[in-house]
This record gives C-alpha cells, structure tokens and sequence, in this order.
C-alpha cells in the first residue's frame, strides 16, 4: 500500500525540540575530549564504563581527531569524517553520546500551542479517532535521532489509554542509520522530573551500540526503501532539510517519469532567496516533474518553517 505523503526530515525539523543543528552538534564534539579519558570527565557528565573507549583506540588518533577537527573547514562532523575515513569510529562515539544526552532532555513530549509539527500531524489527521490513518504517511529522515518513534509512542499512549501498540503502524526510515532501535525506556518519562524530563545514566555500552548503527555519508549509497516511498508517494513534504545534493542522491527515484503526478513541499527556514530559487532545479534535475505555483513552485516562503507549512498547504492526506 502507497503511503499518500511521505516527509523528508533534516536536522532542521528536530530543532524545535532540543536538539542540535550541524553546527551546534560540531561545536558540541569538540569539546568532547574527555570522553576517552575517565580521570577527565567533568561532574555530572561521566559515563559508566567509558574509560573502556580508552583503551580501543590510539590516543594518537584520539589526539590528531580533536586537533584536526576542532580546525577542520567541513561544517559538520559527516563531512569531516567522510574525509577521514580512519577517524570514523572516533566520530561515531562522539556523535552517539552527544544525541543520547540529547534525546534524554528534548522536549518532544510537552504539548505546545504552537512549534510542535510532529503535533499539528497528530491531531489535524485526528489519529486519536483514526489511528488507522497512520498508514497513510511515512518518514523519510537524516537524522540519527529517534523522536519521531518517540512522539507517536506517547501520544498515542496517552491520547487513547488502555489501547497499546497504535503506532506500530508508522513507517519511519532512517537514511543513515539511527542511534537504535527505539527503546521507550531510555528516554525520561513525563513525571521523572519537574518540567517533566529527567535524564539517566548513559553507559558505554549504549553509545557503543548507538554508534555502531550510525551510517556516515561515505558509508551509504542510495536508499532503494526511501526511493520506492518517495515514487509512489502523492506528496513529498521536505522539513528542516538543507536540499545537499548528495543527500537528494541516495532518496530521489531517478527513473524517467517516476512519480510524475506528484506534489512536492518543502521548507525554506533560514534560506536566502537564491538558495530557495535553485530548489526546483535541482528537483528538476532528478527528473521528477513537479506542479508548481507561485514564484518558486510549492516550496515553502522564506522563513516559513515545519509547522507553518503543515498549515499552510495542503500536504497531508485527505479523507472522505
């Protein structure tokens, strides 16, 4: 069965929710050094076990990752290690602990009255009466975070009590990997603190597994999954998503006339004019034909962001 609108997902739709961009996540590993020496940690930050990555790798290596990086051109850390290829599992580490850290104090579960997109899909499909309606979208994402698993967990959790296992039916693909399989009890529950987050205690062997199922960009090829979605999906929604053309590579269905019928959204928080207007080209490029409208097609306005095109446009299913 077709899924009517699929959602591309970039580091830009997880944002909202506390987590970081690809600069802040660089600027995060830089200082990350202590991970790899236990007498090191700062209070409040060791990590059970830790000083076990220690004794995996050279500090040589340990030392040369940290001095190149913290000089390194690359605007994020995927391209730096798709440069240096021999740093990966240094990288790996140092972006899985940053995003478990992350995942535990984000702000997915709180209601909002506004900037909460994973919300406004929520309610305006009215999954709480339909959860059947899940079936119709799905999630293409370049994130290695977990939060769209987790969002529909727990609203479905609590919007319809006593009904488990609602959102077995959502379809989440993750182009480079993810930090895992989602396991509900790593993150904080709603009453594990005030202001309801918590954190616990990440082990070595939790960011050593989370980072054993991180794919860097050197590492993927394209994503025949992602691509079947896409060709048959009726609307592709891009959110928070920078439109790399290596990125647009791995998803997008190269055959002549795929999806030809199909509408694109998309986007354009942060972009200037030109950077929006080359968007269709490189759509274009990729030979699928897009219906547009307006000066740039479909793709959002400058500076319109993931909920304000959920509301905007007419990009999720429609039913009788």
């Amino acid at each position: 069965m077709a899924h009517e609108t699929v959602f591309v997902v970039g580091a830009g739709a997880s944002m909202p929710y506390g987590m970081p961009s690809g600069a802040e996540l660089r600027e995060a590993i830089e200082g990350r050094d202590w991970l790899f020496d236990s007498n090191e940690q700062p209070p409040g930050r060791r990590r059970n076990g830790f000083n076990c990555l220690g004794e995996q790798v050279n500090p040589a290596h340990v030392h040369s990752f940290f001095r190149a990086f913290s000089r390194a051109p690359q605007e994020s850390i995927d391209r730096f290690l798709a440069a240096n290829p021999e740093l990966a599992q240094i990288g790996k580490w140092c972006i899985a602990d940053c995003l478990l850290e992350k995942e535990q104090t984000c702000s997915i579960d709180k209601r909002r009255t506004s900037g909460h997109w994973l919300q406004s899909v929520f309610n305006q499909m009215n999954l709480s009466l339909h959860p059947e309606r899940l079936e119709k979208i799905a999630f293409v994402t370049f994130n290695y975070d977990r939060l769209i698993e987790r969002y529909f967990e727990q609203a479905f959790q609590f919007a319809c009590i006593g009904q488990p296992g609602l959102n077995q039916r959502l379809k989440v693909v993750h182009v480079h990997g993810s930090l895992g399989n989602y396991p509900g009890d790593r993150f904080p529950q709603l009453n594990d603190a005030p202001g309801g987050h918590g954190t616990t205690q990440i082990s070595f062997e939790e960011i050593d597994n989370a980072a054993n199922n991180i794919q860097i960009i050197h590492e993927t090829e394209g994503h025949e999954e992602a691509k079947n979605l896409l060709k048959e999906a009726r609307k592709i929604v891009f959110l928070g998503f920078s439109y790399a053309e290596e990125n647009m590579r791995k998803i997008w269905p190269w055959e002549e006339g795929a999806n030809s019928g199909g509408q694109i959204f998309g986007t354009s928080h942060g972009l200037l004019d030109g950077e929006v207007e080359r968007i269709p080209l490189l759509v274009n490029s990729a030979r699928l034909r897009v219906r547009s409208s307006g000066r740039s097609g479909p793709m959002g306005g400058v500076g319109e962001d993931c909920e304000t095109i959920l509301r905007k446009y007419d990009v999720l299913p429609r039913f009788d």
